[in-house]
């Protein structure tokens, strides 16, 4: 069993920690893209004034929302907020019963990491149709993601994934 213990610098860790309480506190709301685009808005207010912050945020919402890793430590690790199920608030096609808020994160993740080659590898793994449809719709988000226009990442999700309710 892999370690998913993440030794962070004391910034990064109240950062994190900050984030996963805000997270929580959300996972109590119905509408689960809100609770998303919600989230993504904390994380780029905890990241303004740091140098690099689009690859800060996605350390940070990879470990809040997905955890330590997205393999060995998928849902564990210390700033882990926990999963929630459901789909309230996603456009009707990439909804399913499972942690939706968690595939939409590897889906920005996997883009802003490994591009689209990375999506295509998450795709051919991915089993299920509406998760294929969810990464099509996420992975150009983080493909496209950088310092520049990391502030419009909430906005960018919405528009992506939400409903009229989100």
């Amino acid at each position: 069993m892999a370690n998913c213990l993440q030794i962070a610098d004391p910034k990064t860790h109240t950062r994190r920690n900050q984030l996963k309480s805000f997270a929580v506190q959300e996972f109590n709301k119905s509408n689960r893209c809100q609770i998303l685009v919600s989230i993504a808005t904390y994380a780029v207010h905890l990241v303004n004034g740091i140098s690099n912050p689009a690859d800060v945020l996605i350390g940070d919402i990879e470990a809040v929302l997905i955890g330590a890793s997205m393999t060995d430590c998928r849902g564990r690790g210390p700033y882990f907020a926990g999963n929630i199920l459901g789909a309230s608030g996603f456009k009707k096609d990439l909804r399913d019963s499972w942690n939706q808020i968690q595939h939409a994160t590897a889906g920005i993740v996997i883009g802003y990491r490994y591009g689209w080659i990375g999506q295509q590898f998450a795709k051919w793994l991915e089993e299920e149709p509406q998760d294929d449809r969810l990464y099509d719709a996420t992975c150009p988000i983080g493909r496209t993601l950088n310092n520049q226009n990391v502030f419009a990442l909430p906005q960018r999700i919405k528009t992506a994934i939400g409903d009229k309710s989100c």
